[in-house]
């Protein structure tokens, strides 16, 4: 039986992003949606693509740079909210 196997293993680790879900357009869309709302100029999606990867604060001084250091903490909270608040299927090509 092939689940005895995993016996042998006392930690699995999967490469979320990208493998086990696609996050990118949710990032996109959040980002894109955050700035909407706090009226800031809004990021393309080709830009807002190209800072995956980044941490956030990074992210938005790329983004933002006009804006400096003080659109972080509202953003950060706007993205959450748009983030985890945008409903997709978990795993969608799994079940």
């Amino acid at each position: 039986m092939i689940f005895k196997e995993f016996g042998l293993y006392k930690l699995l680790i999967f490469d979320w992003d990208g493998t086990i879900i696609d996050s990118t357009g949710r990032i996109v869309s959040s980002i894109r949606a955050a700035a909407r709302n706090l009226e800031l100029p809004l990021p393309t999606e080709e830009a807002s693509r190209d800072i995956i990867g980044l941490g956030l604060p990074e992210a938005l001084r790329i983004l933002f740079p006009a804006s400096g250091d003080e659109v972080i903490e509202p953003m950060t909270r706007q993205y959450a909210h748009y983030y985890l608040g945008i409903g997709q299927p978990q795993f969608p090509r799994l079940f």
